[in-house]
This record gives structure tokens, sequence and C-alpha cells, in this order.
């Protein structure tokens, strides 16, 4: 059994080497077919364009836009008008909805924010922005030669994900792209989620220009929610990703994850059980890839679970490769107008990697670790990189 573990994930200020480590990380990956196990602990989140790049290289047939709204207001707007709304890219020309300026963008919006759209929830109206997508900043430099099925990655998040981490897990659970497992806290209840507040956050001095001294002087920032995304399932049109609960599909009676041997072993027994639980059994929207369905260029082809248990009676489109995105108009890869596939065999994977997020302190580190179950014991080879 092998495991990879890295700290500080979704936030640095060294974009670069996030990139780097990010790359080093898939393509240990790719030397295995090995599973993947990613550990959030106590994640408080970072760039969104991070966590969507992440996203996208441990799940790259499963790739669909996040779109983000926000409210009408002379704060949001001052805070567009500030460098922030030239990365929105209006869904449909895909052409920024700012122009990129230095300082303050003075400017007509256009129609997206002047004519503004109003959703109601009983008696309460939110009345936003258009919906918009984020810029991606960051070329997919490597790709993942040996992607995993979803049912090979196992996401562990406690209930303190937040933002980018906690749009990382829904995202990765809406699309069921991975197994997402919930940990500490919670333990009596039926009714849990995989973190808080999907959304992009930004500093308050982007609103007030630092004009406003009282929080600094008491050596604080607030954190403030700015652009809740909204659900990658268009049938929820109205409601942010914030509002509707995403369940976990297991878990786990875990309270924190440690840089322990003994930790590290409870984690991984627990991703044991649950990887061999979701071999064959799985729910409704799980599907697997299978190489044999041979479909359309871009097109992913395998079985969707039925009843239990995956189909494999019948090769289905499943995902699409490239970077394409699948069309929810037209259920194809980008566009592509019909699909047909032929039928393929399944293949079988062992053994385990891990990912683990913390955001704790002001090192990344890189941890490459060989863990034999037999002996339980676990070895080290680390790398540090100092971040500020």
């Amino acid at each position: 059994m092998q495991f990879h573990v890295r700290k500080d994930m979704l936030t640095t200020k060294k974009i670069e080497k996030y990139l780097e480590v990010t790359d080093e990380c898939k393509k240990l990956f790719d030397q295995s077919k090995d599973p993947i196990v990613v550990i959030l602990q106590q994640n408080q989140g970072g760039f969104v364009d991070l966590e969507d790049h992440l996203q996208n290289s441990l799940a790259p047939y499963r790739i669909i836009e996040s779109e983000v709204a926000m409210r009408i207001d002379k704060s949001s707007e001052r805070v567009i008008r500030f460098r922030v709304g030239s990365g929105l890219i209006d869904p449909e020309t895909l052409e920024p909805r700012v122009p990129d300026v230095n300082g303050t963008y003075e400017g007509p919006l256009g129609p997206w924010y002047d004519s503004p759209e109003t959703d109601l929830f009983g008696d309460v109206k939110f009345v936003r922005t258009q919906k918009s997508l984020f810029k991606k900043h960051y070329e997919m430099k490597y790709n993942m030669t040996n992607v995993r099925n979803p049912n090979e990655i196992i996401i562990f998040t406690d209930q303190f994900c937040f933002s980018a981490c906690n749009a990382f897990a829904k995202q990765f659970r809406e699309k069921n792209s991975g197994i997402l497992v919930a940990y500490s806290g919670l333990v009596q209840s039926d009714l849990r989620d995989v973190g808080q507040s999907p959304t992009v956050v930004i500093q308050d001095s982007l609103i007030h220009g630092n004009n406003e001294t009282v929080l600094l002087e008491h050596g604080m920032t607030l954190s403030i929610s700015f652009a809740p995304n909204y659900p990658l399932n268009r049938t929820h049109k109205t409601v942010p990703d914030e509002f509707i609960v995403h369940q976990p599909n297991e878990y786990a009676l875990l309270e924190f994850y440690e840089e322990t041997e003994e930790s590290l072993i409870s984690f991984l027994n627990e991703a044991q059980i649950v990887y061999e639980k979701y071999k064959e059994f799985c729910v409704d929207g799980m599907v697997l890839y299978e190489k044999s369905c041979i479909g359309n260029k871009n097109s992913v082809g395998g079985y969707k679970c039925k009843n239990g248990k995956y189909d494999r009676s019948k090769c289905v489109l499943v995902g699409c490769k490239n970077g394409i995105e699948l069309n929810q108009t037209t259920g194809f890869c980008g566009d592509d107008k019909n699909e047909d596939f032929i039928n393929g065999a399944v293949t079988t994977l062992v053994s385990l990697f891990v990912l683990v997020f913390l955001n704790k302190t002001k090192e990344m580190k890189m941890q490459i670790i060989k863990y034999n179950p037999a002996l339980f014991t676990v070895s080290f080879t680390r790398f540090s990189i100092a971040t500020t």
C-alpha cells in the first residue's frame, strides 16, 4: 500500500511551486493504478482557481464549470470594478465581464450587472448579477494517464472544510467523482454535509479600500462571503450550493488527522474498508470508466450504477476527456451531437495513495510514504518548501 501526503495545498503565495508539486503528485500517481485517498483536515480554503486546478487534475473526465453570482450592492460593485470583475467570464461569449485595468475600472459594467436577476426564497428576495464563470489562470501542464475511477478516489473531509476546500468537496460529491467520507463531529446526526460555505471569500479591505481601520487597529481582518457557487446540476437553478446539503457517502468515527503513524494507519484502515465496499456496490449517479468502450474522440465510455450495481451490459457516456466539458443541454461532450459505443471489459486495481491537505502552518510539505500493512510500519521521504 502506498500513499502520498502534502500540506497547505489549497493556499500558498508561491503559486508556481504549488503547481510544480501538484504535477509531481500526478507523475507519482501515474507510476501505478493505485486508488487515491484525500484527507482534508481543518482546511480554511484558498484560491478558487487552484482548487479548480486540483479538482480537474484528480478527476479530468468529470469537468463541469462552476457558476457564481454576486448580490447587487454598492459594495459588490466596488469589488467588481477593482480587478475582481476581470476574472469573471461570460458563459456565452467566454469574454471577461470587466476589462483588466490597473486600479479601478470606471466604465459601464453592462447588462450582466445592470439587468440583474431576482431569486425568491419565500418572501425573501435575492437580487443578484447574472451568473458568470471564473477565469482559469493556470494551464494543465501535466495530464495524468492513469485516471482513477470515481470509486478509487476516497476523500475524507471534516465539518470545518471552508470556502475553496468546500467547493472542492461539494463538487466532487455532486459530480460523483469520488467517495466522500465525513469525519470529526456530528456523531449522532443523520444529517451531515461535506463542509461549509463553498463561496468566494474576500477580505473587508477590498470593500472599504483600507479606509476603515477599526479591525486593523486590533490586528484583525474580516472574511466575507462574496460570490456563492451554484450547483453543477442546473436543476437547482436559483439555490446556491451553500444552502444545499451534500450528504457524504460514508461517515468515519475519526476525530482528527495527526502527523503520526497511528493516525495515518487509522485513516488508511477506514479507507480500505470504504474501498472494498465500493468495488462493486454503488448508488445512483456513480459511474465506472472502461477503456474498451470506444466512442467519439472526446468521449469516455463506461458503466452507470443501476439498482446498487454497475450495469456492465451496455457502454454509455460517463465523461469527457481532453479538457472538454459535458454539455448539460445536449448530454454529449462539447459540440458532439450523438454517441455510439461498443462494449468492453472490466479492470481491477490495488493499493492506495493518500493526499493530506492541512492548513495550520506556513510550510508546504510533500511526503512520499511507503506503508507496509503486514508490518504496520511507515517510512517517510520528506521534501519541505518554505512559504511566506
